[in-house]
């Protein structure tokens, strides 16, 4: 699509806005990557120890009995995760 009516500086500057634009929205991008790595902490839970915890807590008085079901096993650790262990 050709230029209507625009000086050559004219269009000069849109392209240089456009440029401008580009630059600025890649360092945002950049700025908000990083803001979001940096607040990122990734750690292994021990899920039984919480549940024993918690349900200690909440039931000490109780003389029942209570059985807690905790799907933590090797087998459905990612493939990897051996290697992300040590």
């Amino acid at each position: 699509m050709e230029s209507e009516n625009l000086t050559e500086e004219e269009d000069l500057d849109i392209k240089n806005k456009f440029l401008e634009a580009d630059s600025i929205i890649k360092k945002t991008e950049l700025k908000s990557l990083s803001m979001l790595q940096s607040n990122y902490c990734s750690t292994l839970i021990d899920i039984q120890e919480i549940t024993k915890k918690v349900v200690s807590t909440q039931f000490s008085g109780f003389s029942g009995s209570i059985t807690v079901h905790s799907a933590s096993s090797t087998s459905e650790l990612p493939y990897n995760m051996p290697d992300l262990l040590g």
